[in-house]
Formats: structure tokens, sequence, C-alpha cells
């Protein structure tokens, strides 16, 4: 069995979810550009799903700090930014659809980095069990 390098995971997975959402934003007919939403969402995924990746094999306290940040840090600036800014909130009301499904993506990144530092912390027990 072939087995995929990580980063082509993360790629194939951020491609995918970024199709996903440039296609919820056309049918809801919001007003950010396709283009924008597949670099942005896209780019975007594949970053935090790489970073989550790297950090998930550092140690349990890094990745799981990380899923941390991508799932409470990163939406509390969010709705800062929303709060503060009347033309942020115009883009949000007209394409809320769109923000609502990064809000779910933020949670796969947050599941899969948790996935990934499970996977080491197994990888680190069978390779060196704990005295009995």
């Amino acid at each position: 069995m072939v087995r995929l390098p990580s980063w082509l995971i993360d790629l194939l997975v951020a491609a995918a979810l970024a199709a996903l959402a440039a296609f919820l934003e056309r049918m809801t007919e919001g007003r950010i550009a396709t283009t924008s939403i597949l670099l942005w969402v896209g780019g975007g995924l594949f970053v935090l799903l790489r970073i989550g990746a790297l950090l998930a094999q550092m140690g349990r306290t890094l990745g799981c700090g990380f899923a941390f940040l991508v799932a409470w840090v990163i939406p509390c600036i969010g709705l800062g930014l929303l709060v503060a800014s009347s033309e942020v909130q115009r883009v949000v009301r007209d394409s809320l659809a769109l923000f609502l499904l990064i809000g779910v993506y933020l949670l796969v990144v947050m599941g899969l980095t948790f996935e990934r530092v499970r996977v080491h912390d197994t990888a680190q027990l069978s390779a060196h069990p704990p005295p009995e």
C-alpha cells in the first residue's frame, strides 16, 4: 500500500475544503471573489495543517496548544475584528455561510492536529515502552 506524504494529504484536504467553500459562496451569492476564497481559505488551511503537523511531532504540549489556539484564539480575533469594523460586518453579513464554514474548518484543523498528536504519542510509546 502506498503511503502519501503528510504534506500531500494536507494539500488535498485544503484544496477540497477551499473548493467546497468557493462553491458554497457562489451558491449563496456572497460577495467574496472565488479566487480570494481559494487562495486565502485554501492557503490558510494548508499552512495551519502543516504547522499542526510540525508541532504534533514536537510533542503533546505544543500540538495541543496549537489546537487550542486554532479552536479558540483565532475565532476570538475574528470576533474582535467583526466588532471593530462596520465594513467587516457587511462582508460577514453578505457571506455568513462562508464564515460559518470557516469556523467548521478550524475545528477540522483542531481535530487533525489532535489525531497527529495521538499518532505521534502512540509511535513514541511503542518505540520506548514505559518500564514496568
